[in-house]
């Protein structure tokens, strides 16, 4: 026990003296507030810990052969997670024009490979893929969603993107944020893509 009257500690915490009238009341108070300093220190972080979010807002065209895909550009955010065994929730929504009648796929991407566990593990002989949806004609815009419950796996930095593909035997044009058919006035739209990486304790 410190001599004198007392006084607080390099913690913040204050310590009692030996020249305090009473000895044992003030040992337990001690011991309580060591107690209560080192459960604080210990303490686990919860919640969500970061937050990081990109937003494609240009356009983007590219011809995507039969089976081939296109990497969404502008589109990668990345993130470092500050334990391994923390997740990474993933939510995004692509804004895809395609040609009347085609299907559109999305693939979600990390570090450049097909992230699994966010694809389909057993398509059997149909396409794998995260999201999408058909167009009714070429001036709609599919936006296909995701969210994906991610394990860090690292503390180093790690990307995610997307691709998309078609269903057609024969090469197409693909687009982002636009239609495939695009006029120039307020009856056609212009959109955004997103893709938000939240770091979750685990």
């Amino acid at each position: 026990m410190p001599t004198g009257p007392g006084g607080l500690d390099s913690n913040g915490i204050w310590q009692f003296g030996e020249d305090d009238s009473e000895a044992l009341a003030s040992d337990l108070l001690n011991l309580g507030m060591g107690s209560v300093s080192t459960a604080i220190t210990n303490l686990e972080p919860v919640g969500v810990l970061q937050v990081v979010s990109t937003t494609k807002t240009g356009t983007q065209s590219g011809v995507v052969v039969k089976e081939g895909t296109l990497t969404v550009s502008g589109l990668a955010p990345a993130i470092t997670a500050s334990s391994a065994t923390n997740k990474i929730l993933v939510q995004g929504t692509v804004s895809i024009g395609n040609d009347s009648g085609l299907i559109t796929y999305v693939t979600l991407l990390k570090n450049g490979s097909p992230l699994a566990g966010a694809i389909n593990s057993n398509p059997s002989s149909r396409r794998a893929a995260t999201s999408g949806g058909g167009h009714h004609s070429g001036g709609s815009i599919v936006p296909a969603s995701f969210s994906f419950l991610d394990t860090a796996g690292n503390t180093t930095s790690n990307s995610y993107e997307v691709t998309v593909a078609h269903n057609s035997s024969a090469s197409r044009t693909m687009h982002v944020n636009r239609p495939a058919v695009q006029g120039n006035d307020l009856t056609d739209g212009q959109y955004i893509s997103t893709i938000t990486l939240s770091e979750v304790a685990g």
